[in-house]
């Protein structure tokens, strides 16, 4: 059993802890970002809270029994994130055209690139 807790933290430390900072800041607007990902922080470090004071009594009283809790939270934390969280996969930093903060057509990756372009063209080329 001990080898897969140590599995189980290398899969995490790999997979999930980046995580932690990039999504929150891919989902909030520019303008928000500083206070989303206080608030993302401010929950994870509640969650450690949680975790030091009330695993070891939760462990004590009811043994490896604790580990199937940990099973179903995973599992339910993999459901939410499967069918609540939006796919940012293969979208540019400013995304908030899938969330409904700015109309659509207000960030083009086209129109972008093409604008870029002609400023450069304008200030290198004369």
């Amino acid at each position: 059993m001990i080898p897969f807790v140590f599995l189980f933290n290398a899969g995490y430390a790999v997979a999930v802890t980046p995580l932690q900072v990039a999504y929150p800041l891919e989902l909030w607007p520019f303008q928000l970002r500083s206070r989303g990902l206080s608030v993302a922080w401010m929950i994870m470090i509640l969650a450690l809270i949680f975790n030091v004071f009330v695993n070891p009594i939760a462990l004590s009283a009811i043994g490896w029994k604790y580990y199937i809790v940990y099973a179903a939270l995973l599992l339910s934390y993999g459901l939410v994130i499967f069918f609540f969280y939006p796919e940012t996969r293969g979208r540019t930093l400013e995304i908030s055209v899938i969330f409904g903060d700015v109309p659509d057509g207000l960030y083009s990756d086209e129109l972008g690139t093409k604008q870029v372009v002609e400023e450069a063209d304008a200030k290198y080329l004369g």
